[in-house]
């Protein structure tokens, strides 16, 4: 029995020394215990707040753990070096500040086509309340646009020119063009039935066609209303590129 053992002992001794283990006179666990406590960190992973060490004390307990690494529980390790450097930091800054410039130009296009679709929803919705009113009061009621490119408008009953609803371009299209077909019109007229008074009945053109278009971004989408007896009252887009999918898309003009 006695000689079993020792060559167990012996064998394991062998392997031992083969494999170069650092303190072959402790055993891991006191090296671990012994180490970590120079460190300012117990064995389960938890930094000791009784005696905790200055930053030299704590560099200089790092640098005496990592020839024994092996023999400190991996946890201990992590809870020490934790952290990053500062070349780690400047390359995430690069990193995200290139990301953001890619990201810019697609952001300042979203911004324009939004406002460009407010905006048309806006003048849209000011039509419908001038149609829908003048069927209400059973009386003439005429929508006026701004001019000079103002997306600004107004509703006025026509027999005595109260105002009925406005919108100012600074509510939402101050970067916003709109262009007028045909050209001298500003106003378009509904009668008590919510139809559209011819031109020659009031003295002057209807409106027919507006282009909402933005003042700050050329790559922006613009879009087009139709208000006349031939298209109705719809917004569309009139890109030529949706003009031609076969089958019609029905966002084109």
């Amino acid at each position: 029995m006695s000689s079993s053992r020792s060559n167990f002992f012996g064998i394991f001794g062998m392997w031992y020394r083969a494999l170069a283990v650092p303190f072959p006179q402790l055993p891991c666990s006191l090296v671990s215990r012994s180490v970590a406590s120079r460190a300012g960190v117990s064995t389960d992973g938890t930094i000791q707040t009784t005696s905790r060490p200055s930053i030299r004390r704590r560099s200089e307990a790092v640098a005496a753990m990592r020839p024994h690494s092996h023999c400190i529980p991996y946890y201990v390790q992590c809870r020490v070096t934790a952290g990053f450097t500062m070349i780690e930091l400047m390359i995430g800054l690069t990193v995200a500040a290139l990301l953001f410039m890619m990201s810019a130009p697609s952001f300042s296009d979203f911004m324009r086509n939004s406002e460009i679709r407010s905006t048309t929803e806006s003048i849209i919705n000011g039509l419908r309340v001038a149609r829908s009113e003048a069927a209400n009061r059973n009386e003439p009621v005429r929508f006026t646009l701004a001019g000079g490119g103002s997306p600004s408008w107004s509703i006025n009953q026509v027999s005595d020119n109260s105002l009925i609803q406005n919108f100012s371009k600074q509510e939402g299209g101050a970067n916003i063009s709109v262009s007028i077909q045909p050209p001298g019109a500003s106003a378009i007229t509904f009668n008590g039935l919510g139809r559209i008074i011819p031109a020659a009945g009031m003295g002057q053109p209807n409106l027919q066609q507006l282009d909402i278009s933005s003042v700050l971004a050329a790559s922006a989408r613009p879009l087009r209303i139709y208000v006349d007896d031939g298209h109705g009252l719809h917004a569309c887009d009139p890109s030529p590129v949706l003009a031609a999918l076969a089958p019609r898309d029905a966002r084109a003009c």
